[in-house]
């Protein structure tokens, strides 16, 4: 029997990590934790939206980038307008909220991430194809890192941009 917080280094442990929008604060704070304490026994991480996000940060151990994306990019009326939302325009503007992701003030570190993951771990984002209303999942660290985030945030009756993957829209 294994005691209490000392894990068995033969056994395999996952992180999964849900979205929400601001409720990916709770899980953004738990993770910096983990950073601080330098707990990591994960081989496999999933996150969806601001967990996929929260997820990614983990990995390339970025303590802070999940809670500042959701203070300061999604609370900003730029990143929703209810008044556009109303007047059947695109009122979520997910392209510019990941520019701060992609380049902003603290751009996610993706060769750090890659590099802490290594051949034997995995990070995934889960992706819901839009017509057959399907789970996939793809890799965070991968070449094509920002349409996998932007499709696992975008939310099909606030973001009216197609995200293909494998032919099919996320």
């Amino acid at each position: 029997m294994e005691k209490a917080g000392v894990f068995n280094q033969q056994q395999k442990y996952s992180l999964i990590v849900q979205g929400g929008g601001q409720k990916g604060a709770f899980a953004s704070g738990v993770l910096d934790k983990f950073i601080d304490a330098d707990f990591d026994p994960f081989s496999l991480y999933i996150g969806t939206s601001a967990g996929a996000l929260n997820v990614s940060s983990f990995v390339a151990k970025q303590r802070g980038i999940g809670l500042d994306f959701i203070l300061n990019y999604t609370t900003r009326e730029r990143f929703f307008d209810m008044n556009k939302f109303l007047q059947k325009q695109q009122p979520m503007d997910l392209d510019w909220a990941f520019d701060f992701v992609n380049s902003g003030e603290f751009p996610l570190d993706l060769a750090k991430g890659k590099q802490n993951l290594g051949d034997d771990r995995v990070a995934l984002a889960c992706i819901t194809d839009v017509e057959e209303l399907k789970d996939y999942y793809y890799p965070i660290f991968a070449d094509n890192w920002f349409d996998v985030l932007r499709a696992t945030c975008a939310i099909p009756m606030l973001y009216y941009h197609d995200i293909e993957f494998d032919g099919k829209n996320g």
